[in-house]
């Protein structure tokens, strides 16, 4: 048994350093893809389009209204079409929600954003549920933000990747789920009590951290760097 959890846990980290290695070169695509999560993550959606490497936009989740403010303040080039997914409440529903937009819109070609630490598990997802339908799928990942030129340590990413890890089995359990009940529970996993209970003696308390690499306006006072 030992042996066994011993070869999944070497195995996650090698697909963590296998996708973590290198960005894909980019070739324009028939959509960009950003899992939401940060500005910086819609910024860096916004500068691809605009750069003319997606002909659509998808920001998973983004109401009409979250797309029209970030059209004013990114600006969205004519002709790029905007697809809505305001639903998704947890990676694994990102990858699933924009995987029907991106199989009902008969694309072949896409690009994902996420946070660099992020990747791993938001590509696995969105690659798996959409196996069998011949897309190609570019990763673009956003870097973290530093503040007055300091980077993160070393120490405080391994925290960060592992949980990321952890939180991959979280995703997988709710991919469990979806695929017995055939649909989306009412309620997301971040809801649950005793979920977040067992995260919080499992998982290192990186919230200042994660605030940091999202680069959110109001949380740049944050002390990175730590």
């Amino acid at each position: 048994m030992a042996l066994f959890a011993g070869a999944v846990l070497g195995a996650q980290v090698l697909y963590f350093a296998l996708v973590l290695s290198a960005d894909d070169d980019l070739k324009p695509a028939d959509a960009v893809v950003v899992f939401d999560g940060s500005r910086s993550r819609v910024i860096a959606g916004y500068e691809l389009v605009n750069q003319g490497l997606g002909e659509s936009l998808v920001v998973s989740p983004a109401s009409a209204m979250q797309l029209a403010r970030y059209d004013a303040a990114f600006g969205l080039p004519e002709g790029v079409e905007h697809l809505v997914e305001d639903k998704a409440r947890t990676t694994f529903e990102n990858a699933l929600l924009t995987s029907r937009i991106i199989i009902d819109h008969g694309w072949e070609k896409v690009i994902l954003i996420t946070h660099r630490y992020h990747m791993p598990r938001s590509y696995f997802f969105l690659r798996i549920i959409l196996a069998g339908h011949g897309v190609d799928i570019k990763r673009y990942t956003v870097e973290p933000g530093t503040r007055n030129g300091r980077k993160l340590s070393r120490f405080s990413r391994m925290k960060i990747y592992y949980n990321e890890m952890i939180d991959m089995w979280g995703s997988l359990g709710e991919w469990a789920v979806y695929i017995v009940r055939g649909h989306l529970p009412k309620k997301s996993n971040k809801e649950s009590r005793i979920l977040n209970l067992l995260k919080g003696v499992i998982q290192f308390d990186v919230n200042g951290l994660e605030a940091c690499l999202s680069f959110r306006p109001r949380e740049r006072e944050l002390p990175c760097g730590l």
